[in-house]
């Protein structure tokens, strides 16, 4: 869903360095995919909880490999306006559905929500405030690059579950690197409580690492890459 140009944003005369992280491009898709019209509920439900459980582990990695500090509390903020009170960035996700002329075909209705969430992504970066302005420059992007992608709008809401399935796969294929240098802190008081931690999470996630191991094949990039989207994505859109 990203291509090369993604490492910039246009949200001035000049183009400006961006960077993300797995949990807010995984918040933003997430957000787009339950605000479009006509989706069973029961999908709706699923994707969610499937959400909710792969972000415990996102954002475990994120966290324990100090992947964009900023831009992690900022997904983290976001996704509890998401997933508890249903708005985005101030905005009811509802009212947004409810601007839609629903007298067109699905493909019409899906693309007219990318454009709304694109013009009010808009309108906060001109704001450029703080965290509301990482997250408005991650929809900007999400949703410029599902414009240009027309395939994509016949099933978008498949496309974007698949694409949320891919992203947080590709993010805990960092788990055990995670899991390692928890095992490896330098404080000898907190040694002892990381390495226990670390035990827990390894039991916890052992399924999800051979899973992965075995079905996902991991771009040969540095390791010091691995945990930066911004860098799967410079290396998966290279030549």
């Amino acid at each position: 869903m990203f291509d090369k140009d993604d490492h910039h944003v246009q949200c001035s005369p000049l183009k400006v360095e961006y960077q993300d992280c797995w949990s807010l491009t995984v918040v933003t898709l997430t957000t787009i995919a339950i605000t479009l019209p006509n989706i069973e509920k029961v999908k709706l439900d699923n994707l969610l909880k499937s959400v909710r459980q792969g972000l415990q582990y996102v954002t475990l990695v994120e966290e324990t490999l100090d992947v964009n500090v900023s831009i992690q509390k900022a997904a983290k903020i976001l996704w509890e306006e998401v997933d508890f009170r249903h708005k985005w960035l101030g905005n009811k996700l509802k009212k947004i559905a409810s601007q839609v002329k629903k007298d067109g075909a699905q493909v019409d209705t899906n693309l007219q929500i990318v454009q709304l969430f694109l013009k009010k992504a808009t309108s906060k970066i001109e704001e450029g405030r703080g965290s509301s302005n990482i997250c408005a420059n991650s929809m900007s992007r999400v949703t410029e690059t599902i414009i240009r992608d027309k395939e994509s709008h016949k099933k978008l809401f498949d496309e974007l579950s698949s694409r949320i399935t891919d992203i947080m796969a590709a993010c805990l294929t960092n788990l055990p690197q995670a899991i390692a240098k928890k095992c490896h802190t330098s404080v000898i008081e907190k040694r002892e409580e990381s390495v226990k931690g670390a035990v827990k999470l390894l039991g916890e996630t052992k399924e999800i690492i051979n899973i992965l191991q075995e079905d996902y094949d991991i771009p040969n990039m540095e390791l010091k890459d691995l945990p930066f989207i911004d860098k799967w994505c410079a290396y998966l859109s290279g030549p």
